[in-house]
C-alpha cells in the first residue's frame, strides 16, 4: 500500500468515523425531539388536570366582586345607623347583581370551593385516557432539561457539517443527509432558533 492509499484509507475511516458519529447523534436528537412533543401532547394526570382548572378558578375568576360590592357598601361612607332592612337589600339582585341578571364574579366569589369541588366531581365520572403524561410540575422540568440536551445535540451536529464542509467535504455521499435526516434537522433547528432567541 502506497502513502496515497494509506491517506484515502484515513480520509475513509475518518468520513466513516463522523458518518456514524452524525447517525448516532441524529438517533438521539430524533428520540428526545419525539420525548418533547409526548411532553406536550399527553394528556394530564386526572388529578392535576383537575388542578389546573380550579386554579384557572382561582386566578381571577370573581375577583372583581370585593370591589363591587365595596362600592355598594363602602365602611367609610356607609352611615353605621342605617339598616339594611329596607326591601331593596332583601333581594339577590342587590348583593349578588344589577337588573335581575346574577353577577358571575359574585357567585364564583362566594361559591368558589363548592363549584371546585362541583368540577372536581364532575370530572371524575369521565373516562380518562390511560397512557398520560407526568404532572404538569414534572413536564416542565422535564422540558428544560430536554431543550438543553436537544441544543447540545444539535450543536454538535451543526459542527459535524461546519467541519466536513470546512474540508469541502459532503456526508451526503457517504450514507447521509437523506431526506429523514434533513427533516429532523429542520425540525430540531426550528426549535433550536427558539431556545436561542
Amino acid at each position: 500500500m502506497n502513502i496515497l492509499d494509506a491517506s484515502l484509507e484515513k480520509i475513509r475511516e475518518g468520513l466513516y468515523n463522523l458518518t456514524g458519529e452524525r447517525r448516532s447523534l441524529m438517533a438521539e436528537l430524533s428520540k428526545w425531539l419525539d420525548r418533547r412533543s409526548d411532553l406536550l401532547t399527553l394528556p394530564l394526570p386526572r388529578e392535576d388536570f383537575i388542578d389546573k382548572i380550579c386554579e384557572a378558578m382561582d386566578s381571577g375568576a370573581g375577583n372583581e366582586y370585593p370591589a363591587s360590592l365595596k362600592r355598594k357598601h363602602n365602611p367609610e361612607t356607609d352611615k353605621p345607623m342605617n339598616s339594611f332592612a329596607h326591601p331593596k337589600y332583601s333581594t339577590i339582585d342587590y348583593w349578588f347583581g344589577t337588573d335581575s341578571k346574577i353577577d358571575q364574579s359574585a357567585i364564583l366569589w362566594c361559591m368558589r370551593d363548592q363549584l371546585k369541588a362541583g368540577v372536581r366531581a364532575a370530572v371524575e365520572t369521565w373516562d380518562w385516557p390511560s397512557e398520560c403524561g407526568p404532572s404538569r410540575a414534572e413536564r416542565k422540568k422535564e422540558l428544560a432539561s430536554l431543550d438543553k440536551r436537544i441544543a447540545t445535540l444539535q450543536e454538535k451536529v451543526e459542527q459535524i457539517k461546519a467541519l466536513t464542509e470546512s474540508e469541502g467535504v459532503s456526508l451526503r455521499g457517504v450514507g447521509m443527509g437523506n431526506s429523514s435526516d434533513q427533516s429532523l434537522l429542520k425540525r430540531s433547528g426550528k426549535m433550536f432558533k427558539r431556545l436561542s432567541q
